[in-house]
């Protein structure tokens, strides 16, 4: 019987990691800039909080007279894998351009989301066609489709290299690169200011630019005022008025520098091609340079180190791909590529 495959993956951030988390309830920062919970009151900033893993950690391993909850940063698996997904339907897309052809809107919609294509259609697929699934080298790899196929592996979440992690079993004992810092600590607050020209004037040029000139400017200013009087002010159109471009925003992010682990834990019955197409969407993401929000300010950038066993599969360093292995992965999906059936990979999600 074939064991299961195993690949761990290393992800160090070289920048501040921000994932917003929707469910964290309203926050704000203290008059000494700490993030407390609550709604802001009075010039109390508003503040938007990054997604955290609760945790309970033993009495022991936190050094406190009872056992404790900790809140840890972390990047939730289906983040991981819907990013992986997606790459690998691009080189799906590529190949389907080369031959000339296309594929439905449901075929797009459900290689791009399982969770697009997870309508029971009311006819259980056959023992044949879940074997065709499970061999097919894209939708035995992350499932999915009409027939609801199971994904051929499992990630996990990527959980921060922390000592108290590794106690409480949530990270393997024996891990490199633990660190030991108060989980406080591990984020912060960031605060900026949105400028606004309109209302500065720091443009010399802006009554010739701007459609309509000084009235237009003038207009501008006695909404942004009439807006600072009333906050809950509404324009003609009926839609919400904002104060101004010029506000300031607050929202936290994970430190540049922390290491995460995860693992994908592979179907025993996994394909070389399944392999090969999963180390080319890990691939294409190491080179994306990009996870979670506010990239274009620099955020998100990592590197990461994809090992089978001992074996580095996959280094890159800030974009860059450094190391790369797993040949005889690539060359079978290469051979899965060439021979690509587009109307079964439709029967799939018909």
């Amino acid at each position: 019987m074939n064991s299961p495959k195993e690949l761990t993956l290393h992800f160090h951030s070289v920048s501040p990691l921000f994932i917003a988390d929707a469910g964290a309830g309203e926050a704000h920062l203290d008059s000494n800039g700490n993030i407390r919970f609550g709604k802001s009151v009075g010039s109390a900033q508003p503040v938007s909080r990054i997604e955290r893993k609760p945790v309970l950690i033993a009495k022991e391993i936190a050094n406190d007279e009872d056992d404790s909850v900790w809140y840890f940063p972390y990047v939730k698996a289906n983040n991981i894998v819907g990013r992986l997904r997606r790459f690998a339907q691009d080189v799906v897309n590529e190949v389907v351009l080369d031959k000339g052809e296309q594929i439905s809107g449901a075929t797009y919609r459900g290689m791009s989301c399982g969770a697009t294509s997870g309508t029971p259609t009311g006819v259980v697929p056959s023992l044949s066609e879940h074997r065709q699934a499970r061999q097919h080298f894209y939708l035995g790899l992350f499932g999915g489709g009409s027939g609801m196929f199971a994904s051929g592996m499992s990630m996990s979440d990527l959980n921060v290299k922390h000592r108290a992690l590794v106690g409480a079993g949530v990270l393997p004992a024996g891990l490199g690169g633990v660190i030991d810092v108060p989980v406080s600590k591990l984020t912060y607050p960031i605060s900026l200011i949105r400028r606004d020209r309109m209302l500065e004037l720091s443009d010399f040029n802006i009554e010739r630019v701007v459609q309509g000139g000084s009235e237009t400017l003038d207009e501008w200013r006695e909404l942004v005022a009439q807006a600072r009087l009333d906050k809950n002010a509404e324009v003609t159109e009926g839609k919400k008025k904002r104060e101004a471009l010029q506000n300031l925003v607050a929202y936290e992010a994970a430190l540049a520098g922390l290491g995460y682990y995860g693992k994908i834990v592979m179907n025993p019955q996994t394909t070389d091609a399944q392999l090969g197409l999963l180390l080319e969407a890990l691939t294409r993401f190491a080179k994306s340079n990009a996870m979670g929000g506010k990239t274009a300010k620099g955020f998100g950038r990592f590197n990461l180190i994809v090992k089978e066993g001992d074996e580095v599969l996959l280094r890159s360093q800030d974009g860059e791909i450094m190391e790369s292995a797993g040949e005889k992965y690539q060359e079978a999906l290469l051979d899965e590529l060439d021979k690509l059936d587009i109307q079964q990979l439709e029967s799939f999600f018909a």
